[in-house]
C-alpha cells in the first residue's frame, strides 16, 4: 500500500475513482484500520466473516450496496452487521482445527 501512494504521489495529475478511493481510505483511518475493502475477499476478512456469510448476508435488501467504482463501504457494513445482530466468526487456533 504504501509503494503504491508512493507511485501515485510521483505520477501526480488526475486520480481515478478508484485511486481516490484508496486515498481517502487511508487518510480517514490514519492508515491503520481499512474504511474500504476493493472486493468481497477483503471485506471478509476486515469484518471477520466468510465469504460464504457476506454472500448471504448482501441477498437482504438493506445490505450496504457497494460503490460505483466497486468498492465497498467497511463503515456501512459493520453497521449494518450491528443493526441485524450479524457476527463473524471467531478466530480459531490450530489446535482447535486439528
Amino acid at each position: 500500500m504504501s509503494r503504491d501512494f508512493a507511485n501515485l504521489a510521483k505520477r501526480g495529475g488526475k486520480l481515478s475513482r478508484s485511486e481516490r478511493a484508496m486515498l481517502q481510505g487511508v487518510s480517514a483511518s490514519g492508515g491503520h484500520e481499512a474504511t474500504v475493502a476493493e472486493n468481497y475477499v477483503e471485506l471478509a476478512k476486515i469484518l471477520g466473516a466468510t465469504r460464504r456469510m457476506l454472500q448471504n448476508w448482501r441477498k437482504r435488501k438493506d445490505a450496504p450496496a457497494p460503490a460505483a467504482n466497486g468498492f465497498h463501504d467497511v463503515a456501512a457494513w459493520r453497521e449494518f452487521m450491528q443493526r441485524n445482530d450479524l457476527h463473524g466468526e471467531p478466530a480459531t487456533t490450530d489446535a482447535e482445527t486439528a
